[in-house]
């Protein structure tokens, strides 16, 4: 997921596999490492024998991102099996998936977009529940807001 996090756009954006962009970004990136798109990375993926690599690549793509977008994070989720789970008075059992947050910036304005002009800020490990909210508790506000909002 994609989750722009420009106070007055505030807007998120799930992944949508586009096949035609697929193989022109593997070429660009690395012709002889094949991409699996996020529906062909929903299977088991095998380790990898010691000193062989059998690592899979993957490529996210997303539609009608709004241009005015300046500061984005991705949310990937399936690269660990770590979950916690909290207790919440009044609400019970809190389960949450250990999330990888990529932390992006767009400088420029909604013209002219090239993808030259994103920059990698960081990385963090965050816990998202299934509706990609943080716990109840928590005053995380790097998290993006529920799926359900």
């Amino acid at each position: 997921m994609l989750f722009s996090r420009d106070e007055d756009i505030g807007k998120q954006y799930l992944d949508r596999p586009i096949p035609a962009a697929q193989k022109p970004i593997q070429m660009r990136e690395d012709p002889a490492r094949p991409l699996k798109n996020s529906a062909e990375m929903t299977v088991e993926i095998a380790a990898s024998p010691e000193g062989q690599d059998r690592s899979v690549w993957g490529v996210a793509t997303w539609e009608d991102v709004d241009p005015r977008t300046d500061f984005l994070s991705v949310y990937v989720q399936g690269l660990t099996n770590a979950y916690q789970r909290k207790w919440v008075d009044g609400k019970g059992w809190w389960y949450a998936q250990k999330t990888l947050r990529l932390d992006f910036t767009r400088p420029g304005d909604e013209y002219n977009e090239h993808e030259d002009e994103i920059r990698f800020i960081r990385s963090t490990w965050v816990y998202l529940d299934s509706n990609l909210a943080p716990s109840p508790e928590s005053k995380d506000a790097a998290a993006p807001i529920p799926l359900s909002k």
